[in-house]
Protein backbone atom coordinates (compact mmCIF):
# COMPACT_ATOMS: atom_id res chain seq x y z
CA UNK A 1 0.00 0.00 0.00
CA UNK A 2 1.11 3.38 -0.89
CA UNK A 3 2.19 5.78 1.82
CA UNK A 4 0.26 9.18 2.39
CA UNK A 5 1.75 11.96 3.94
CA UNK A 6 -0.81 14.59 5.87
CA UNK A 7 -0.24 18.35 5.90
CA UNK A 8 -2.22 20.61 7.93
CA UNK A 9 -2.40 24.52 8.59
CA UNK A 10 -4.29 27.16 10.12
CA UNK A 11 -3.28 30.65 9.13
CA UNK A 12 -3.52 31.93 12.94
CA UNK A 13 -3.17 30.36 16.49
CA UNK A 14 -6.39 31.36 16.97
CA UNK A 15 -8.26 30.19 14.13
CA UNK A 16 -11.95 30.83 14.71
CA UNK A 17 -13.43 29.97 11.42
CA UNK A 18 -12.60 27.69 9.00
CA UNK A 19 -11.39 24.05 10.03
CA UNK A 20 -9.28 23.14 12.87
CA UNK A 21 -6.34 21.24 12.94
CA UNK A 22 -8.18 18.66 14.92
CA UNK A 23 -10.49 18.39 12.34
CA UNK A 24 -8.42 18.67 9.32
CA UNK A 25 -6.84 15.38 10.62
CA UNK A 26 -9.61 13.75 11.17
CA UNK A 27 -10.75 14.22 7.95
CA UNK A 28 -7.14 13.11 6.58
CA UNK A 29 -7.34 10.33 8.29
CA UNK A 30 -10.47 9.31 6.92
CA UNK A 31 -9.51 9.77 3.30
CA UNK A 32 -6.63 7.40 3.57
CA UNK A 33 -8.24 4.79 5.87
CA UNK A 34 -9.09 2.60 2.42
CA UNK A 35 -6.45 4.31 -0.33
CA UNK A 36 -3.30 4.48 1.64
CA UNK A 37 -1.35 4.08 4.98
CA UNK A 38 -1.13 7.19 6.77
CA UNK A 39 2.45 7.86 7.45
CA UNK A 40 2.66 11.06 9.42
CA UNK A 41 0.76 14.15 9.34
CA UNK A 42 2.90 17.27 9.82
CA UNK A 43 1.41 20.87 11.04
CA UNK A 44 1.76 24.62 10.37
CA UNK A 45 0.25 26.70 13.15
CA UNK A 46 -0.33 30.79 12.73
CA UNK A 47 1.14 30.58 8.83
CA UNK A 48 0.08 32.31 6.31
CA UNK A 49 -0.35 30.00 3.25
CA UNK A 50 1.49 32.75 0.99
CA UNK A 51 4.55 31.53 0.79
CA UNK A 52 5.93 27.85 0.91
CA UNK A 53 9.29 28.21 1.83
CA UNK A 54 8.47 29.87 5.54
CA UNK A 55 6.51 27.00 6.47
CA UNK A 56 8.62 24.16 8.00
CA UNK A 57 5.69 21.90 8.81
CA UNK A 58 5.10 21.90 4.45
CA UNK A 59 8.89 21.72 3.89
CA UNK A 60 9.03 18.39 6.21
CA UNK A 61 5.91 16.33 4.66
CA UNK A 62 6.94 17.58 0.69
CA UNK A 63 10.35 15.88 1.74
CA UNK A 64 9.01 12.86 3.09
CA UNK A 65 6.79 12.84 0.41
CA UNK A 66 9.39 11.96 -1.62
CA UNK A 67 11.38 10.28 0.54
CA UNK A 68 8.72 7.29 0.20
CA UNK A 69 7.65 8.04 -3.01
CA UNK A 70 4.06 8.57 -1.75
CA UNK A 71 1.04 11.08 -1.65
CA UNK A 72 0.97 14.38 0.14
CA UNK A 73 -2.53 14.81 1.07
CA UNK A 74 -3.93 18.18 2.45
CA UNK A 75 -7.25 19.37 3.53
CA UNK A 76 -7.96 21.80 1.26
CA UNK A 77 -6.03 23.75 -2.13
CA UNK A 78 -5.87 26.94 -0.03
CA UNK A 79 -4.15 25.33 2.73
CA UNK A 80 -1.39 24.20 0.76
CA UNK A 81 -0.47 27.55 -1.05
CA UNK A 82 -2.38 30.87 -1.76
CA UNK A 83 -0.08 31.77 -4.74
CA UNK A 84 0.21 29.81 -8.23
CA UNK A 85 4.02 30.08 -8.61
CA UNK A 86 5.10 28.26 -5.09
CA UNK A 87 2.12 25.47 -5.97
CA UNK A 88 3.89 24.89 -9.45
CA UNK A 89 6.98 24.64 -7.66
CA UNK A 90 5.65 22.35 -4.83
CA UNK A 91 4.14 19.89 -7.55
CA UNK A 92 6.96 19.83 -9.85
CA UNK A 93 9.57 18.96 -6.72
CA UNK A 94 6.64 16.23 -5.55
CA UNK A 95 6.16 14.94 -8.98
CA UNK A 96 10.21 15.02 -9.94
CA UNK A 97 10.47 12.94 -7.06
CA UNK A 98 8.14 10.30 -7.47
CA UNK A 99 5.34 11.69 -5.29
CA UNK A 100 1.84 12.96 -5.67
CA UNK A 101 -0.48 14.82 -4.11
CA UNK A 102 -4.43 14.67 -2.86
CA UNK A 103 -6.98 17.48 -1.74
CA UNK A 104 -9.89 16.54 0.08
CA UNK A 105 -11.97 19.21 0.03
CA UNK A 106 -11.91 19.41 -3.85
CA UNK A 107 -12.83 15.61 -3.88
CA UNK A 108 -11.58 13.54 -6.39
CA UNK A 109 -11.08 16.64 -8.94
CA UNK A 110 -7.44 17.07 -7.26
CA UNK A 111 -5.54 14.15 -6.96
CA UNK A 112 -2.47 13.80 -9.33
CA UNK A 113 -2.69 9.98 -8.99
CA UNK A 114 -5.57 10.39 -11.41
CA UNK A 115 -5.60 11.85 -15.07
CA UNK A 116 -8.03 14.88 -14.36
CA UNK A 117 -6.19 15.86 -10.95
CA UNK A 118 -3.35 17.94 -12.50
CA UNK A 119 -5.82 20.19 -15.00
CA UNK A 120 -7.99 20.91 -12.40
CA UNK A 121 -5.40 21.54 -9.88
CA UNK A 122 -3.71 24.36 -12.51
CA UNK A 123 -7.44 26.03 -12.49
CA UNK A 124 -7.96 26.06 -8.89
CA UNK A 125 -4.94 27.71 -8.02
CA UNK A 126 -4.93 30.40 -10.54
CA UNK A 127 -8.53 30.61 -8.89
CA UNK A 128 -7.13 30.95 -5.36
CA UNK A 129 -4.22 33.66 -6.47
CA UNK A 130 -6.86 35.85 -8.24
CA UNK A 131 -8.69 35.66 -4.41
CA UNK A 132 -5.62 36.50 -2.44
CA UNK A 133 -4.92 39.33 -5.39
CA UNK A 134 -8.74 40.91 -5.09
CA UNK A 135 -8.09 40.88 -1.15
CA UNK A 136 -5.29 42.41 -1.00
CA UNK A 137 -6.36 45.20 -3.66
CA UNK A 138 -9.41 45.96 -1.66
CA UNK A 139 -7.86 46.16 1.71
CA UNK A 140 -5.50 48.97 -0.30
CA UNK A 141 -8.51 50.58 -1.47
CA UNK A 142 -10.28 50.55 1.62
CA UNK A 143 -6.68 51.65 2.80
CA UNK A 144 -6.54 54.88 0.83
CA UNK A 145 -10.59 56.14 1.28
CA UNK A 146 -10.35 56.04 5.44
CA UNK A 147 -6.84 58.16 5.37
CA UNK A 148 -8.66 60.82 2.69
CA UNK A 149 -11.42 60.71 5.38
CA UNK A 150 -8.69 60.95 8.12
CA UNK A 151 -10.50 57.66 9.99
CA UNK A 152 -8.87 55.01 11.65
CA UNK A 153 -7.81 51.68 9.73
CA UNK A 154 -7.43 48.51 11.56
CA UNK A 155 -5.37 49.02 14.60
CA UNK A 156 -3.62 51.95 13.40
CA UNK A 157 -3.79 55.31 14.59
CA UNK A 158 -6.05 57.88 11.91
CA UNK A 159 -3.69 59.36 9.47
Amino acid sequence: MRKAIGYIRVSTDKQLDGVSLDDQKTRIGRYCADRYELAEIFSDEGLSAKRADNRPGLQAAITQAIGSKGVLVFFDLFRFSRTLYDAIGIVTRLHKGGADFASLAEGNYIDTTTASGNPFFNMMMSFGQFQREKASEHGKMTAIYKQKRQERYGRYAPY
